[in-house]
């Protein structure tokens, strides 16, 4: 093989022919068995297995789709426990409501 050249085989990708074939048996086999229609029925029989399917399917688009960067800024540490208790306990004012 030429140093940092690829000189045989297959071209970059492109996939294996076997899963080519089996990613069209598959879609063939969506398609007879009713493509949306059928994907409706499972989702209502047993959504769990529609749940399972669509994690497979859902996380790749949200990870391209995101977009936005969040920065964090994390609390400076406390001395002790009961110091980040003080700096981290719930504001102690409660509304006050008439009942009439």
């Amino acid at each position: 093989m030429a140093h940092g050249r690829k000189t045989g085989g297959r071209q970059k990708g492109i996939p294996n022919k076997i899963t080519t074939d089996v990613r069209q048996a598959i879609l063939q086999a969506f398609h007879k068995a009713g493509g949306v229609a059928y994907l409706t029925k499972v989702a209502n029989e047993d959504p769990k297995v529609f749940c399972a399917l669509l994690g497979k399917v859902v996380p790749a688009e949200i990870v391209g789709a995101l977009t936005v960067r969040h920065v964090i800024r994390a609390p400076l540490p406390a001395e002790d426990a009961t110091a980040w208790q003080r700096q981290h306990a719930p504001s102690q004012t409660i509304p006050t409501t008439t009942l009439q």
